[in-house]
């Protein structure tokens, strides 16, 4: 049978094995191409008034073409411990501070199922094409990585008033299904819930965790628990469409199949796990714990590694990555079932097996020789996909007792588990040592710089920001000297407890951020305190976000969104002026610059990071054209990174030109190199005498 290969989002990747014609489920031609140019398919979770049949696929291929339900299979068993993945007596930690969780109507109504914009998709209508949602638009991990802070630094009271917030308004209201086929080599697929679901994960199972906690803590009035449980109740059942989320293909005549073991399913056993706890409600404990057992039965007896993941070859649908994936569910179901009083270790011996060959074989992975298109290392860098991380070797420390991780140096951004409501894993092995690693900063971390009691934040603020939404895109990874990896650049000034942007590409268009979408992010509101700001702000009159900025040093903030999904080091700028001349010529050098045509020359000096009392300076000034090209920026940051302020000279406004206008276009004899020798020279001698800039370091 050919193999095909279907694409999700991020890593989710499907390759064909088996095929039933589920008859309890949708399928079919017609029902495919009507879910795809309409929106009769898309399920509005409200009205939802029943607990569905379970489904859960066998996990080891049987060799015929049966789609074979096991969540059934066998005596049912109800768990016994309100505990999920927190465990009874887990001391919480101090994490980044998270106020509250909130809930907006464009993000938190429609639970989208987002492009996979790698132009295969088959629009069937038109009005779709120009409204599907780019998957780091809709923001997937906003509330996990709130509801993992909450939880991790033990703020019940701000999460349970947020997961009341959400119930009352009813929010996550309508499950979207693909409003597009997708072109699979010469097969033709409609994924129906496959992609929003894949994209909903990240939200209902810290939900989950989070509700778990809170009733274990009796966190709940009577009344409170009902709103929020009968809201979550059918947030789950929801999640149920069938065998691959509802996926049909050509290649299968429009009928439902599915495959053996693989990672694209492996979240829904995590989520019916926890509402097994939650609801106590056996259907679904049952259901997870054979989805459990049966892909248990997928990994090696020698070492605990996935046959399905773990292999040498070059297919598309497996490797280091997503079998990593796969055994971080596996590891959070395993702690589930220890909490609830089942010997994790001593009957599923293979699951420390992977544990322990994890623990060694990460050290040097690519010496493992393992193929596979998901072989990416990502999960290992300090940039991993808030999905797929390590920090699940920490968990199982904490959970059983063991030092798996003591020998490891894992990157901390490694160490997060945001999905499953775990801000950072290393902090659950010694909450209080942990505090103090937080609290006593390396000498060389800019946390650890001092800031003085006379620093404010007003001043004008300008920086590169970096959003998750584009790393995905480019494929991780921070800006470095050159690479071009930033989402746009900010610029806004603060004066008198009033904010206003100030960049240059939206003139009173109160715009404090420019990217490449021709939009800008637009200040709607703000609060200005002496060592923080809190704004908020809309793009394109759309997409509501919360800023939060904060002091680091007297020179730098942080700035990040409320998901802390987009990020920013903003310097603190000085608008400066000096006056200069224009010499047309070396003549006019010899008789004096000062007898020719005066200009005052406007200018932005800005510092580095730190608390110097004098930095040396680099100044940038233009040549044929009148515009940095955003260069002031990245160039800028650079420059600055290595300690050095910078200087850039506006030579061109005051002399009637501009980046539309610049010198390249005929103006030559308006701003001439003598001329801009002179601005170069006397902007040198402003420095010289300015208190902040080593006189004699001056570039």
């Amino acid at each position: 049978m050919k193999k095909i290969i279907f694409i999700l989002i991020a890593i989710c990747f499907f390759s064909s094995n088996t095929y039933a014609d589920h008859k309890g489920w949708p399928h079919g031609k017609k029902w495919a191409y009507n879910c795809a140019k309409t929106t009769e398919c898309n399920i509005i979770i409200e009205n939802i008034n029943k607990q569905p049949k379970l489904f859960i696929g066998k996990s080891v291929y049987s060799g015929n073409n049966k789609a074979i339900n096991i969540a059934d299979k066998g005596k049912p068993i109800k768990p016994n411990k309100m505990v999920g993945i927190w465990g009874e007596d887990w001391k919480s930690s101090p994490t980044n501070d998270s106020n509250k969780i909130l809930w907006d109507d464009f993000y938190d109504s429609m639970i989208y199922a987002p492009a996979i914009d790698d132009g295969n998709e088959i629009f069937l209508n038109e009005q779709f094409k120009n409204e599907v949602m780019d998957g780091g638009v809709v923001r997937p991990f906003r509330h996990s990585l709130s509801i993992s802070h909450l939880l991790q630094s033990g703020k019940l009271e701000k999460l349970k008033e947020g997961l009341i917030n959400g119930a009352k308004g009813k929010w996550l209201k309508e499950l979207q299904s693909d409003p597009f086929l997708y072109q699979s080599g010469e097969y033709v697929d409609f994924q129906a819930y496959g992609n929003s679901l894949n994209w909903f994960y990240p939200t209902i199972i810290p939900l989950l965790e989070a509700h778990i906690v809170l009733q274990r803590n009796n966190m709940y009035t009577e009344e409170e628990f009902k709103i929020v449980h009968s809201w979550l109740e059918k947030r789950v059942w929801v999640l149920e469409q069938g065998p691959l989320d509802g996926l049909v293909s050509s290649a299968f005549d429009w009928n439902n199949f599915f495959e053996a073991a693989n990672h694209e399913s492996i979240n829904k056993k995590v989520a019916y796990m926890l509402w097994g706890v939650a609801d106590q409600n056996e259907i679904y404990f049952t259901a997870a714990l054979n989805g459990f057992e049966d892909f248990y039965k997928s990994m090696r007896k020698k070492n605990g590694t996935f046959k399905n993941e773990h292999k040498k070859g070059d297919g598309a649908n497996y490797g280091l990555q997503s079998g990593n994936f796969v055994g971080q569910s596996m590891i959070v179901m395993a702690v589930i079932l220890q909490h609830q009083g089942i010997d994790v270790r001593k009957k599923y011996k293979k699951i420390e097996k992977f544990v322990k060959w994890a623990s060694k074989s990460y050290k040097d992975p690519e010496e493992l020789g393992y193929g596979g298109g998901n072989n990416d290392l990502r999960f290992l860098s300090n940039d991993p996909l808030k999905l797929n991380t390590v920090g699940w070797m920490y968990l199982w420390d904490k959970a059983f007792g063991t030092n798996y991780t003591e020998s490891n140096n894992f990157p901390s951004e490694a160490r997060t588990m945001t999905v499953y409501g775990i801000a950072d894993a290393s902090g659950l092995l010694n909450p209080s040592s942990h505090a103090e690693e937080i609290v006593k900063l390396p000498k060389d971390s800019v946390l650890s710089k001092s800031l003085d009691s006379s620093a404010t934040t007003d001043g004008r603020w300008r920086g590169l920001a970096i959003c998750d939404w584009d790393k995905e895109k480019w494929g991780g990874g921070e800006y470095e000297l050159g690479n071009g990896k930033i989402s746009g650049v900010i610029d806004f000034t603060i004066s008198k407890g009033i904010m206003k942007a100030t960049n240059r590409n939206y003139p009173g268009k109160g715009r404090f951020w420019f990217d490449w979408s021709g939009g800008g992010h637009k200040i709607q509101s703000f609060k200005i305190s002496k060592k923080k700001i809190i704004f908020d702000d809309t793009t394109n009159g759309k997409y509501p976000t919360i800023w939060e900025g904060n002091l680091i040093t007297n020179n730098t903030m942080d700035l990040s969104d409320e998901w802390d999904s987009c990020n920013a080091k903003l310097f603190r700028t000085e608008e400066i002026a000096f006056d200069s001349y224009s010499p047309k010529n070396i003549l006019d050098y010899v008789d004096g610059v000062e007898n020719d045509k005066k200009y005052t020359i406007p200018g932005l000096l800005t510092f580095p990071e730190g608390n110097e009392e004098k930095y040396p300076v680099m100044m940038m000034i233009v040549n044929s054209g009148c515009g940095y090209g955003h260069r002031e920026f990245t160039y800028g940051v650079d420059i600055k990174n290595q300690g050095v302020a910078t200087l850039e000279i506006d030579n061109c406004t005051p002399r009637g030109l501009n980046e539309d206008n610049p010198i390249a276009r005929g103006n030559w004899l308006k701003l001439t190199p003598w001329m801009g020798t002179a601005d170069a020279l006397y902007a040198l001698k402003f420095l010289q005498s300015h208190p902040k800039v080593e006189g004699d370091k001056i570039g």
